[in-house]
């Protein structure tokens, strides 16, 4: 990608395609399915310069700031020249947005465009704060639900999410040069970072999973009083979204390998909703 690759929503059909195939798209009414659409361009083309590997750090953080740019006139009430930021002006304007989230989620991704490791639990916590936290206080914002409470438990829902992609993605990132597991815990659990190792996952790794998940399942479980709002569909949403995360990490804590496959199946998206419906 060398350019911020977006049209309008509807002529996109690589962002709505990427987009139709997460659940809870499915469950959105038309108005807030184009709403929150537009969220997930901004944040996926965001989040794809920052990975972007073909491209210069320099190219992709100019791209990055580019972007920055155009939210800035958007908060100075002036006129983005990019399509994205005309649909994303509307959006903000129309459901009274938090312009400080789409900040917040940009200094993510120039962020992972900079840092390559983190000390500790408390340093990658603060990172989440914006790179997870911010886009699930959009989604209360545009659902009317952004009430201190709902906040807690949308931070800790989309914390457990981000835990959940940092240790199925350690391989992945490590090949970018790029580790999000603290050194702190790499010292704790004796873990080396190396390609042999993660095939052979062997006892340490165990032991480190073990830790993981099982602060993954505390925080999804915490997050589950957001399904008691007025709104019957969003509860239905969070529902699906929340035993969806349970459901994830049981597989990977059952798993002899969680970097190697663990996609959902139809059967699991049959126990997903099945569970989803049971939660209290």
């Amino acid at each position: 990608m060398t350019k911020i690759n977006y049209t309008s929503l509807q002529e996109n059909l690589i962002i709505n395609q990427h987009y139709e195939n997460f659940p809870i798209a499915r469950f959105l009414s038309r108005e807030l399915r184009h709403a929150v659409a537009t969220v997930y361009a901004f944040a996926r083309i965001g989040d794809d310069l920052a990975d972007e590997g073909s491209s210069s750090k320099t190219h992709r953080q100019a791209l990055l700031q580019q972007m920055k740019s155009q939210l800035e006139r958007i908060k100075t009430d002036g006129h983005p020249n990019i399509p994205l930021f005309q649909d994303l002006q509307k959006i903000i304007r129309q459901f009274n947005l938090d312009t400080q989230y789409f900040d917040d989620l940009l200094d993510a991704f120039l962020q992972d465009t900079m840092k390559k490791s983190y000390v500790n639990e408390k340093e990658l916590d603060t990172y989440y704060q914006k790179a997870a936290h911010s886009a699930g206080r959009i989604y209360l914002q545009i659902n009317h639900l952004d009430q201190p409470m709902n906040k807690q438990y949308s931070d800790c829902i989309c914390n457990a999410f981000a835990m959940l992609d940092m240790l199925q993605d350690i391989p992945e990132d490590f090949k970018k040069n790029r580790v999000y597991l603290p050194i702190t815990l790499q010292k704790k659990f004796k873990l080396k970072l190396a390609h042999d190792q993660f095939e052979q996952f062997n006892q340490n790794w165990q032991a480190f999973k073990h830790y993981w998940t099982k602060k993954i399942e505390q925080k999804l479980l915490h997050g589950t009083g957001i399904i008691h709002t007025p709104s019957i569909r969003f509860n239905l949403q969070m529902r699906v979204l929340v035993a969806t995360g349970l459901h994830l990490n049981q597989k990977l804590k059952k798993s002899k390998n969680p970097f190697k496959n663990n996609r959902m199946t139809l059967i699991d998206w049959g126990v997903v909703l099945i569970k989803g419906m049971m939660i209290k």
